[in-house]
């Protein structure tokens, strides 16, 4: 039998995993995570151990942990931790609008450089020139 606080250890211990200097037994673990609980989990560490973690989980599913994260939790950071050509992978596994929404939280320059390593640049940008959507500077 469970105990209501067992989701909450078990984050704790996948968060404990992705602290460790090897990160197989936390990759193996995340493998079966909601992107939600990936979203806390990274939202938990530290820069360096979230920008390790997300570098090393599989594309779609760190891309998925991304947009699950709540926008104080500045998924955009992590974009620009991880450099225009991995930030490009990750948000081409996005839906159009998430991808959009995200890509918009980063700074001209960036968000530029993002823009020119993706696929369908065309359709975020559409996406990006929707209302509330910061504009591009």
């Amino acid at each position: 039998m469970t105990t209501p606080e067992a989701p909450e250890l078990r984050l704790d211990e996948l968060k404990e995993l992705a602290e460790q200097d090897d990160l197989r037994p936390f990759l193996a673990r995340a493998k079966n995570c909601h992107p939600s609980d990936l979203a806390d989990i990274l939202a938990a560490l530290d820069e360096a151990h979230r920008v390790r973690v997300i570098s090393e989980l599989p594309t779609e599913l760190a891309s998925s942990a991304l947009a699950e994260m709540e926008a104080a939790e500045h998924p955009e950071e992590l974009l620009l931790a991880v450099g225009p050509e991995y930030a490009a992978e990750l948000v081409e596994e996005l839906p159009s609008d998430d991808a959009a929404d995200l890509v918009a939280e980063l700074p001209a320059r960036e968000r530029e450089a993002v823009l020119e390593e993706i696929t369908d640049r065309a359709g975020v940008e559409r996406l990006l020139e929707y209302p509330g959507t910061p504009p591009a500077v």
